[in-house]
């Protein structure tokens, strides 16, 4: 019998290759953007190019070299075999139109918590068993970020159009209470030690509500510019604040309440922001130009510069394997190594999906670990969550 095996989006859209194998049973065919327009539930990554048989080591030798020869022949990069991310599983996302927004895990019960800005919702989907289980809804309009507390088991999510906070039972998904900023609350994140939840929203300010009462609580920054990435140093009183319209970053100390700001050089529109405080490492993804900044988080002097990822919104830092993974809107995950607090490389592009540009991380110390990333529906498939798992 002849089976066809779709090559990905490296290779050629309408490119296929024929596999004689009179053994051959019907397998998957992982698609990428321009793949093709085969309709995919959920893809295993160890059931893609499994031939059963006596045959099936000579056949899966005989697919990897026409797929090597094709990408040549096409005059493209073929993939690395020790890839640093292998995407492990496509889980849908039945009901979400329009583009997806931030993303946030629940590690104790394997959800994935996903702000569908296009309608509305907020898409909770169980990754061990790669379906979407509830959508939350609630009133929500326009929802941008979304926090787990799981101290007190709430969903905290953010809206842009009316600028309120709603925050949810996190097993009965029911609305507990609704927290009302000026207008476009944004990014979300929590300090559990503090029991405070800090949002940004409107021109330029972060607010804080109080996770057990669920309260507006006192403390207040006013920054001047709508704050986008921020991130709340765990070993310090410190939180760093992109500021896209203003290319700069704010610091502020939340023992003093001071506000301090570094201006970038040469590069802005900054987004997305992670952070390496063994190193004393503050990692910036800016759009224009796409570039990777390295600076140092004490004093914001500029460590190193790199080409980056396009239409960047997230990003993340695995200490572990000391890399960092930048997801792209158009299409590509960039993944740099850290091989001092000095000196990176860039290790990959992986191949993603045309406007798959938010993401959530989970990290284990010492183990493989995953990077989610959402895809927005396209004209030939729905929506769906990329699970990527890291590997040495």
């Amino acid at each position: 019998m002849t089976s066809l095996i779709l090559l990905p989006a490296w290779a050629s859209s309408a490119a296929v290759v024929s596999v004689e194998s009179s053994d051959m049973k019907k397998m998957p065919a992982k698609t990428l953007e321009s793949s093709s327009s085969v309709q995919s539930k959920e893809h295993s990554r160890s059931e893609l190019f499994h031939f059963p048989g006596s045959r099936s080591r000579r056949n899966r030798l005989a697919c990897f070299m026409v797929l090597m020869l094709s990408a040549i022949a096409l005059g493209q990069e073929p993939p690395a075999i020790d890839q640093p991310l292998i995407l492990d599983r496509i889980i849908t996302v039945p009901g979400a139109d329009g583009r997806f927004d931030h993303m946030t895990v629940d590690p104790k019960t394997g959800r994935v918590f996903a702000s569908v800005f296009g309608n509305d919702s907020v898409a909770v989907l169980d990754v061990r068993r790669g379906r979407q289980i509830h959508i939350i809804r609630g009133g929500l309009d326009e929802p941008q970020g979304v926090a787990y507390l799981p101290d007190v088991n709430h969903i905290v999510v953010t809206n842009s159009a009316d600028g309120s906070c709603k925050i949810f039972d996190g097993t009965t998904y029911e609305l507990l209470a609704v927290v009302k900023f000026s207008d476009d609350a944004d990014q979300v994140r929590y300090d559990s030690a503090r029991h405070r939840i800090y949002v940004g929203y409107a021109d330029g300010a972060i607010g804080t509500i109080d996770a057990l009462t669920n309260k507006i609580a006192e403390e207040k920054y006013e920054l001047g510019a709508h704050p986008e990435s921020f991130q709340l140093e765990q070993e310090g009183p410190r939180i760093f604040v992109n500021l896209a319209s203003q290319n700069q970053i704010a610091v502020i100390d939340r023992n003093t309440g001071k506000i301090q700001k570094w201006q970038l050089q040469g590069a802005g529109t900054n987004f997305p922001m992670a952070l390496d405080e063994k190193d004393r490492r503050l990692f910036v993804a800016a759009r224009r130009p796409a570039t990777l900044l390295v600076l140092d988080m004490d004093t914001g002097r500029e460590v190193a510069r790199l080409p980056g990822a396009a239409d960047s919104d997230d990003m993340w830092y695995d200490p572990t394997r000391k890399r960092i993974y930048v997801p792209g809107g158009e299409g590509l995950i960039y993944v740099y190594q850290q091989t001092d607090a000095n000196h990176y490389s860039l290790l990959t592009k992986e191949a993603s999906a045309i406007g798959a540009r938010t993401s959530a991380y989970f990290g284990q110390v010492g183990k493989h670990n995953s990077l989610y990333v959402a895809v927005p529906a396209r004209s030939n498939r729905g929506a769906e969550l990329w699970s990527y798992e890291t590997r040495d």
